[in-house]
């Protein structure tokens, strides 16, 4: 069964009654209990995973794309297929 457009979106405007809360619900916080949160190891131990996943990757683009164009003599204007497929899986 094919859903046309405004099947879709009425599908889709009835999802979004159903399980987003009509209110706004707002926390105040202070600066003072964000940077306490920082004491935590489990965060600490997060956020630096993320930035040595990120600088990996980055590392790995950085070193790819010469190793494309110098050595495998991929033109500038034809690099991007080659690293986009290689990001695919990350």
């Amino acid at each position: 069964m094919r859903l046309d457009r405004e099947q879709s979106f009425l599908t889709t405007a009835a999802a979004h009654r159903r399980f987003i809360p009509a209110r706004e619900q707002r926390v105040e916080v202070s600066l003072r209990a964000e940077v306490r949160a920082l004491r935590q190891g489990r965060l600490l131990l997060a956020l630096g995973v993320a930035m040595l996943t990120m600088g990996g990757v980055l590392a790995t683009y950085t070193y790819v794309t010469p190793l494309l164009t110098d050595r495998a003599g991929v033109p500038d204007e034809r690099r991007s297929p080659p690293v986009l497929a290689g990001g695919m899986p990350v």
